[in-house]
């Protein structure tokens, strides 16, 4: 294992712990009827995205390829886009951008690539997160 992939495996794992403290913190909190439906929404990207991990893990292209183009799918949904802020477009558009790149390198059997494009595509669902936080959506 190259150093630069043992380093880009440990900032996947401190983001994905660092998205399950949020995500059991979140949980508990009181939410709207909207808010609720958002959040199951959420979920399911959040399935797909754990289904990618679990790809790379175990060295499964199949898993990686599905689970972004799943990620892909679910941002031109219509409940995903129901949001007309600028710059929620733009991070959707960004995410949408990376997960097609994380196919290709799936689709490629590229491990390192597809393991840094993971890891781009859970900073950019911290970055959108973190901006529907700050506009209080």
């Amino acid at each position: 294992m190259s150093r630069r992939f043992g380093f880009s495996l440990s900032l996947i794992v401190i983001a994905m712990v660092a998205g399950t403290l949020f995500a059991r913190y979140s949980v508990g909190q009181e939410q709207d009827p909207d808010s609720l439906s958002r959040r199951d929404f959420m979920r399911m990207k959040l399935n797909y995205t754990q289904n990618i991990l679990e790809g790379l893990t175990t060295r499964d292209f199949g898993l990686i390829i599905s689970g972004a183009e799943e990620v892909e799918r679910i941002t031109q949904a219509e409940a995903w886009n129901s949001n007309d802020f600028a710059d929620y477009q733009k991070i959707s558009d960004e995410l949408r951008s990376v997960a097609s790149h994380l196919k290709k390198a799936g689709q490629k059997s590229n491990l390192e690539a597809a393991a840094l494009r993971y890891f781009e595509l859970t900073m950019k669902c911290m970055d959108c997160h973190q901006y529907l936080r700050k506009a209080d959506f």
